[in-house]
């Protein structure tokens, strides 16, 4: 679905060019949230453990 939708919005942003352009733009963002979604889990997960003392 995001493949479809960022092909759709780069032809929309930039023309021709914007389909070249967009799929792998989007696939930067898809895994820079995905990172940012598993270490900010994991980093909450191991700050439930620390010693508060």
């Amino acid at each position: 679905v995001w493949i479809l939708v960022s092909l759709l919005v780069g032809a929309q942003v930039w023309g021709i060019l914007g389909l070249l352009i967009a799929l792998p733009i989007a696939g930067f963002v898809k895994n820079t949230v995905n990172y940012l979604r598993y270490y900010s889990e994991f980093g909450v997960a191991e700050s439930r453990y620390e010693n508060k003392n």
